[in-house]
């Protein structure tokens, strides 16, 4: 009997010992994998979306500084996508479509007309009045991927007061909860 019993217990010290092993090496494999990806992953950070709408306090010139934002070509004749052509008080824009969480804004020519300071009607092409239009935002940042716009620092790069304001902005209780 004492025979049966140290072999279970060898042979359970054994199973034991391995799967301590395989899971080390799948831990080790899988962290491996993961910190790969970390930085793949296209974060973006947008700007808000200009959205027009007849009596909208936006002048033309801000419209157009916008567009410029948006790299829109200003051009003579008629405009094709991603370009806009300008008259004393109207704007014929070739919108860029864009998709938004609440639905899809359509790549379309429009006509804006202003009086002063304010938009005073939208247009298609087919002479239909639009409530309203939104462009696509404007690009702000990208956090990762092959584009991305940062700089890993170190902690000792950053300024003394850098982790108690960021503390106290984003988690007060960081060194007094379990997370």
């Amino acid at each position: 009997m004492k025979t049966w019993v140290r072999l279970l217990f060898k042979l359970t010290l054994a199973s034991a010992v391995a799967a301590s092993l395989g899971l080390v090496y799948l831990n080790a494999h899988l962290t491996k994998q993961f910190e790969s990806l970390s930085w793949a992953v296209g974060a973006k950070i947008y700007a808000r979306p200009l959205e027009l709408y007849q009596g909208a306090a936006f002048s033309l010139a801000q419209v157009e500084y916008e567009l410029g934002l948006l790299n829109y070509q200003a051009v003579r004749s008629l405009p094709r996508q991603g370009q806009y052509q300008v008259t004393p008080d109207t704007l014929v824009i070739a919108m860029r479509g864009h998709r938004y969480p609440d639905g899809e804004e359509p790549d379309r020519l429009v006509r804006i007309r202003f009086q002063g300071n304010r938009v005073h009607s939208i247009l298609t092409a087919e002479a239909q009045l639009v409530d309203l239009i939104r462009f696509e935002p404007v690009l702000l940042s990208q956090l990762s991927g092959t584009h991305a716009d940062r700089e890993l620092v170190t902690l000792a790069q950053l300024p003394e007061t850098f982790v108690p304001l960021l503390l106290a902005v984003e988690d007060r209780q960081f060194y007094s909860h379990q997370g």
